[in-house]
């Protein structure tokens, strides 16, 4: 593997620790926003942890960084499918199930660009009616979560990690995103 291989290699582990950084924050935020009777100095740690969600999000939703995740990832699994000594059974079903490989990517990641601003605006508001001592519920939209298991899935499958692709897919569907997760020809959407 090539000096450059590595350091890319590295920067798609660099992502998905990213992608957990931003999972956890929103279960942690999700919980904490659990009860609405929470006291001033709790709706102050409260904006403080929406504070830190949105700034994750942007880090790992950023355009420039999902497009370059997105052109690795792409590259990696089409060199992983041709690849005959690869034990790729796990990668070829998953992404039969997503649809054509490079269009679950595709769309994967554009899916991401697309609710990125929006997601942020929406976590903005919540903070800011947090730091007003207003309760709100809080919680990234299903759709921006279930979005980011996949990405971590594919960039896990395009690393070689077909075992960590396996966790984060049971996490996944822990999570409710099994509709996401389903053929594009059926129910998908999130």
């Amino acid at each position: 593997m090539s000096a450059d291989d590595l350091r890319d290699a590295a920067t798609a582990q660099h992502w998905i620790t990213e992608a957990f950084r931003v999972i956890t924050l929103d279960e942690l935020w999700t919980q904490a926003l659990a009860r609405p009777q929470l006291d001033v100095p709790e709706m102050d740690e409260v904006a403080s942890i929406g504070q830190s969600l949105r700034d994750a999000w942007l880090r790992l939703t950023d355009g420039y960084t999902l497009m370059w995740q997105r052109d690795f990832v792409s590259h990696r699994i089409a060199r992983l499918q041709g690849d005959p000594t690869a034990n790729n059974e796990d990668l070829i079903r998953l992404l039969r199930d997503l649809g054509e490989p490079e269009q679950a990517v595709e769309t994967t990641f554009a899916d991401l660009i697309r609710v990125s601003d929006a997601q942020a605006e929406e976590l903005d508001r919540k903070v800011a009616y947090l730091s007003k001592h207003t309760w709100v519920a809080g919680d990234l939209w299903q759709q921006s979560l279930c979005l980011v298991y996949v990405a971590a899935i594919l960039t896990a499958f395009a690393l070689g990690s077909p075992l960590i692709a396996g966790g984060i897919l049971t996490w996944a569907v822990g999570a409710g995103c099994p509709k996401l997760l389903m053929p594009r020809g059926g129910e998908a959407g999130g």
